[in-house]
């Protein structure tokens, strides 16, 4: 999606405090993430 005018937006996440125990570590670093989450953002 192409825009004629930059456009900002703000995305909002609330996260609660704390883990379950049987949470596993990430599998891609936040750089990763950001990119996916980007490209996603583009389609």
């Amino acid at each position: 999606m192409k825009c004629a005018a930059a456009v900002l937006s703000l995305i909002e996440v609330k996260c609660a405090v704390g883990a379950r125990a049987d949470l596993g570590r990430p599998k891609a670093s936040p750089k990763e993430n950001r990119d996916i989450f980007m490209e996603y953002l583009r389609d």
